[in-house]
């Protein structure tokens, strides 16, 4: 499960056409006195070739959100895609 998107800020300063997201971390914290949050850790690579070669990620993000309902990985990847930055995001 993965998306593909445009990226123009990047952590090596080049814009990517149908760059390769993926969700490399999600970790779910529960501090009892509030709803439980799920903290992702979503890594941008090149292409998908890129990721499958091994490539070292040209852009990695921090984004925390709400406890998906249904599919965790499932719900994960739909909020992405209503998160600012993925617009346009599509499932691959």
């Amino acid at each position: 499960m993965a998306l593909t998107l445009n990226i123009s800020e990047t952590d090596v300063g080049a814009e990517f056409d149908a760059a390769y997201a993926r969700v490399a971390h999600a970790v779910v914290q529960n501090n009892f006195d509030e709803a439980p949050v799920v903290m992702v850790v979503v890594e941008f690579y090149a292409t998908e070739r890129a990721r499958v070669n091994r490539a070292l990620p040209v852009h990695r993000t921090n984004i925390a959100m709400s406890l998906p309902e249904g599919d965790f990985m499932t719900g994960i990847y739909t909020a992405l895609k209503a998160t600012s930055g993925f617009e346009g995001a599509e499932d691959c």
